[in-house]
């Protein structure tokens, strides 16, 4: 049964950090199989002001395939924070149906940990969630199916 339509990944970077190590953390995200799939780490340079410029780094999937292994990786991430992230899926949840993760930046680059936070300093997971019918108590249910520890 399909669970999810669409995971967005996103990671803004100053430029006073390590675009290239970001890279690289983000990198973990893509799928395994990389010949046969169309996912790749896109990069978009923005400007906060005329002197002050930003990436924007983003993988994007929506094919069944990558969505279920993007998951998986990111169960493994999440370990033990899983029962905290089924426990708040209302709050992270909205009408739309999309289910809201924030990824502590520190943790997930120096310890490989995915430890949710609310702080802006983080990697930004949108996971648009098939439910059907669309409405947010069905996304919640479907929310909380996908990410049950023992999946």
């Amino acid at each position: 049964m399909k669970l999810v339509h669409r995971i967005i990944i996103t990671k803004f970077v100053k430029e006073s950090e390590d675009l290239e190590f970001t890279k690289t953390v983000m990198e973990q995200f893509l799928p395994e199989d990389e010949e046969h799939s169309k996912v790749r780490l896109e990069e978009e340079i923005v400007s906060i002001d005329s002197f002050t410029k930003m990436t924007i780094l983003r993988i994007v999937t929506e094919k069944e395939r990558d969505n279920k292994e993007l998951v998986k990786k990111l169960k493994i991430l999440l370990g033990s924070d899983q029962n905290r992230l089924i426990s708040q899926d209302k709050s992270r949840v909205d009408d739309e149906g999309n289910l809201f993760l924030r990824l502590d930046s520190r943790s997930l680059e120096e310890r490989g940990e995915g430890i949710l936070t609310d702080s802006g300093d983080c990697y930004h997971i949108k996971i648009l969630l098939a439910s059907y019918p669309k409405n947010k108590s069905r996304a919640e249910e479907v929310a909380r199916q996908l990410f049950e520890p023992n999946d």
